[in-house]
């Protein structure tokens, strides 16, 4: 997925990072049959689009303890929504 990243705190010690990210989903499916000598095929296909969006919460304290800088992340589910957009079918070939 490609989308925007946006991060908001608080000088460095609380906030929020949040990703909003659009995105296509493609299926198909094909089968062949074999009756006698002719090939036969047929398939159908279906394309969905969807967002989603994944958040955290960030707290870390602004001093430093022996090198390390004590920090702890919460991340919230993420939250997606998909919708059908168009289904067809492929030709048969021989």
């Amino acid at each position: 997925m490609l989308g925007p990243e946006a991060n908001v705190g608080l000088y460095d010690t609380v906030g929020v990072t949040a990703f909003f990210g659009p995105y296509l989903r493609a299926t198909a499916q094909y089968s062949e049959q074999l009756p006698g000598t002719t090939v036969q095929g047929s398939g159908e296909w279906q394309l969905h689009g969807g967002l989603t969006l994944e958040s955290s919460l960030y707290v870390q304290l602004p001093f430093v303890i022996i090198g390390n800088r004590p920090s702890k992340q919460i991340n919230f589910p993420p939250v997606t929504r998909e919708w059908f957009i168009t289904k067809g079918r492929l030709p048969a070939g021989t």
